[in-house]
């Protein structure tokens, strides 16, 4: 049926991504190999890193979506989760990051608990795909703005300040293997990843303008914690 053929499709592109960096490394180890001064030895080095740690994020990419099919989650409930505290600890986690490109990365956040019923391993891999997106397409130096709002529904939204995308291209941007660039070191995963974490959620996404009126917002809207499908005890027990 379709879905079979989508599947393999899908397995189909996910190999081919997946062979850019892993012949990359291949090619990078022998440059490793056969390097004649110090300097060839550190830039084949610097290159193996990159493609290495492009290979083990596709892969994590992989994963999260084969983990966020719905037969696969249908025996996970959903649990109570702060929507504050996880932007504050997975935004964090990329902090260095953006220093690194220059880019400045900040929360706005209000100070009490920003409720949710959610999958917290899948919500990160989200918030975590959005702030590499930010990363990838946003200004040099430049800002990245994760934004958690209470009202009227449960938010997070991350606002880059980069050049924005072309409003020909628009809601292509979820496509699993869209790239709004070329030959640029996106996979064209993250943003399809974030539409099904969001979609297993009953969440929206909703694309925007970024920061002072140029770049690009992409928020999660969720519904509010007593509307979400969970089991009936989950909601006894009441927030940790």
């Amino acid at each position: 049926g379709r879905g079979v053929a989508s599947q393999r499709k899908f397995i189909a592109n996910a190999a081919h991504q997946l062979r850019t960096p892993l012949t990359a490394i291949r090619l990078n180890l022998d440059r490793l190999r056969t390097a004649e001064s110090p300097l060839d030895q550190r830039e084949a080095e610097a290159h193996l890193r990159t493609s290495v740690e492009r290979a083990i994020r596709l892969s994590r990419q992989l994963l999260t979506l084969a983990r966020a099919e719905p037969e696969g989650l249908r025996q996970t409930p959903l649990e109570p989760l702060d929507l504050v505290e996880l932007a504050r600890e997975e935004g964090m986690e990329w902090v260095p990051v953006a220093l690194d490109a220059g880019v400045e990365l900040s929360l706005e956040a209000p100070e009490q608990a920003v409720r949710i019923q959610g999958h917290a391993t899948l919500l990160r891999e989200a918030v975590s795909n959005l702030i590499d997106n930010a990363l990838k397409y946003g200004a040099r130096p430049g800002r990245i703005v994760v934004q958690v709002q209470a009202l009227p529904l449960p938010a997070l939204t991350i606002f880059d300040d980069g050049p924005g995308i072309d409003p020909e291209v628009g809601e292509r941007i979820f496509e699993r293997f869209f790239r709004n660039d070329e030959g640029g070191e996106g996979s064209g995963l993250g943003l399809s990843i974030v539409r099904e974490i969001a979609a297993l959620h009953g969440a929206t996404v909703q694309l925007g303008t970024g920061l002072e009126g140029r770049g690009l917002s992409v928020g999660l809207h969720f519904p509010l914690p007593e509307t979400a499908v969970v089991p009936a005890a989950l909601l006894q027990a009441g927030p940790d």
